[in-house]
């Protein structure tokens, strides 16, 4: 009698431990947080909430940033922009790029938004690889505060 009370003790006890990690949230890695691309270190993508703001250097010297909100389901990824700005490395260039940017932001946005969804495989909790729809991959690795 008292092997069977330990038993169903010890049975409460991992059902309760189980469904306090269930109702916590510890599900596997989570998104939240700064990430840089390990293959150029030229682009960066931050997860708050429900938002996100990528920034990147472009070759020419530019910085791109878009920002928006996302959904992560599973294995899904789905990036939905909202804004879209550019700065330029030198600031007699910064009139030209504006004009630019105003004349093809709604194309700029769409273009982004069509890479959805995005397929998620991690590699560590702090390594994930994201591949867009049209099949571009890029590795990241958390950056560490």
């Amino acid at each position: 009698m008292k092997v069977l009370s330990l038993l169903m003790l010890r049975v409460a006890l991992i059902s309760g431990i189980a469904g306090a990690l269930f109702l916590g949230g510890c599900g596997g890695p989570k998104l939240e947080g700064k990430w840089i691309a390990s293959d150029t270190a030229r682009e960066t993508i931050t997860f708050r909430g429900n938002k996100f703001t990528l920034e990147g250097s472009l070759p020419n010297g530019i910085t791109l940033t878009i920002g928006g909100t996302y959904t992560y389901d599973k294995d899904k990824l789905t990036l939905m922009s909202q804004s879209v700005s550019m700065k330029a490395s030198h600031p007699a260039e910064q009139k030209m790029i504006d004009k630019n940017l105003a004349a093809n932001q709604q194309r700029l946005l769409s273009a982004f938004d069509s890479k959805n969804p995005r397929q998620v495989t991690w590699w560590k909790n702090d390594e994930v690889h994201f591949k867009t729809s049209d099949g571009k991959d890029t590795m990241y690795d958390r950056v560490q505060n």
